[in-house]
């Protein structure tokens, strides 16, 4: 993922965090699923969600700077 072009400078850090507890809690999800404890894959997919959310809003933010900058050339 090009980390510039979808998150501020300084959300980077957070974002970086954030795809990576996607990614672990997508491997958790498969392996509950795999073992029949749908109940704790269930609960990871919420813990996902909540992951891909932020990730959503942390790019809400870089494209309201973007918006911004391009307006105030």
């Amino acid at each position: 993922m090009d980390y510039e072009k979808h998150f501020r400078e300084k959300d980077i850090p957070t974002a970086e965090k954030e795809v990576n507890c996607i990614k672990e809690l997508l491997k958790s999800v498969d392996s509950h699923v795999d073992s029949g404890d749908i109940a704790q894959a269930k609960n990871r997919d919420e813990d996902l969600k909540k992951s891909l959310e932020n990730l959503v809003t942390l790019n809400e933010l870089k494209l309201e700077e973007d918006r911004y900058k391009a307006l105030t050339r």
